[in-house]
């Protein structure tokens, strides 16, 4: 109903339906924007009362914003997000969503993050032609910090694992926060690993056993092939900010 409301209002672009939650549209200079939902629809749950109230005014800032690019004001933020799915969401020939691989299956994109959506960076964008994306990426990590909930809630699932919760979208990116995985290492006696198989959920456990490894591995592959927005089937280490492949 939300992209029919678009469509209705600005019969002249054309809007693509990604998923659930993302659509695509053309900019000025040919390329192709992409748009999450997810902060529309976090915002619409917290108040449910008004959420045709919420609605209409993010369409009403949309509609606005849609000749001008306010849609591309927002805090550029470190997310990690399937490179895959970011690159599809592109039209084809495009160019890339801008990031750096942090671990083998592991992509830290560039995104900006607005009350709007969130939109991924693309390699040609004029703020990114000339940076340097290794100096850029803790300053982002830092954005990041600034744009979510002040606390982290840990839930121990049990003797062993832990399973962390921060907003329903950014909590695999939290292995981007030196302090939160260096407490979670010391939770897990210096041998904290952990998977991260869909952007929601970031498993976090403590190395004791071949057995515990082997069914980490099996969580993450089963939370991975049922996703939705899929990131990686495998299990990683944490050691002073180092992410590593564990092979199992």
């Amino acid at each position: 109903m939300l992209i029919k409301a678009m469509s209705e209002l600005r019969p002249d672009l054309p809007i693509k339906q990604i998923d659930t939650e993302t659509i695509s549209f053309p900019e000025h200079d040919g390329s192709t924007a992409t748009m999450s939902f997810h902060n529309v629809w976090l915002t619409c749950k917290e108040n449910d009362g008004n959420r045709l109230s919420t609605l209409r005014n993010w369409l009403y800032i949309w509609e606005k914003s849609a000749d001008d690019h306010i849609y591309f004001s927002g805090t550029l933020v470190a997310a990690i997000r399937n490179y895959g799915d970011a690159l599809n969401s592109q039209e084809e020939g495009g160019e890339g969503p801008a990031g750096i691989e942090i671990a083998p299956g592991l992509q830290a994109l560039f995104v900006l993050d607005s009350e709007s959506g969130m939109v991924f960076m693309k390699t040609n964008h004029e703020f990114l032609i000339d940076a340097n994306y290794k100096e850029l990426l803790p300053k982002a990590i830092e954005n990041l910090r600034t744009v979510l909930p002040p606390n982290v809630e840990v839930y121990k699932t049990s003797d062993y694992t832990w399973l962390l919760r921060i907003d329903n979208n950014y909590e695999s990116s939290l292995i981007l926060f030196d302090d939160i995985m260096s407490f979670m290492e010391k939770e897990a006696n210096g041998k904290l690993i952990f998977c991260v198989p869909t952007r929601e959920i970031l498993l976090c456990a403590y190395n004791e056993s071949d057995r515990l490894l082997q069914h980490l591995k099996k969580s993450a592959k089963e939370a991975f092939e049922s996703g939705p927005y899929s990131l990686s089937p495998n299990v990683y280490s944490w050691k002073n900010g180092v992410i590593e492949l564990v092979d199992i």
